[in-house]
C-alpha cells in the first residue's frame, strides 16, 4: 500500500496550485483546439446582412477539452487522496478491495464516496 504524504501547508499550496492550473488551462486548451473563424472579404454592393453567417465552433474541441480535463483531474484526486473524481467503477473495486481485507474505515470512506455520487446523479433527476 502506497503511503500518503502528510498533510502539511507545502501539499495545500500544491493542491491550490494544482486547481489553478486547471482553471487557467482550460480556457487556453479549448481556444487552441478551436478552428479558426474564416476570413470574409467583403466585395462591393455586400453589406454587413448580406455576409455570410459566422461559424459554429467545432463541438469536438469541447469534447476534447472536457476529456483532457477529466482526465487530468482523475490523474490529481488519485495522487492526492487514493481515490477517482469521476470513475466510480475503480471506486467501487477499491471499495471492495479494502473490504475483502477487512480495512472498514477505508471502505467506508469508498462507501460514502460512491453514496454521494450516487446522492448527486438522484437528486440531479429530481432537479431536471
Amino acid at each position: 500500500r502506497r503511503a500518503r504524504p502528510p498533510h502539511n501547508a507545502t501539499n495545500s499550496h500544491m493542491k491550490a496550485r494544482g486547481l489553478v492550473v486547471v482553471s487557467l488551462c482550460l480556457p487556453g486548451l479549448c481556444a487552441a483546439l478551436r478552428p479558426p473563424a474564416p476570413r470574409v472579404r467583403m466585395t462591393a454592393g455586400m453589406t454587413a446582412a448580406s455576409a455570410p453567417a459566422a461559424v459554429v465552433p467545432n463541438p469536438a474541441s469541447l469534447v476534447t477539452g472536457l476529456a483532457f480535463t477529466g482526465g487530468w483531474v482523475d490523474v490529481f484526486v488519485w495522487q492526492t487522496y487514493g481515490c477517482y473524481a469521476n470513475m466510480m467503477t475503480g471506486n467501487l473495486l477499491r471499495c471492495l478491495e479494502c473490504l475483502t481485507a477487512l480495512r472498514w474505515v477505508d471502505g467506508a470512506f469508498f462507501t460514502a464516496l460512491i453514496a454521494s455520487y450516487v446522492g448527486g446523479f438522484g437528486a440531479f433527476r429530481v432537479v431536471d
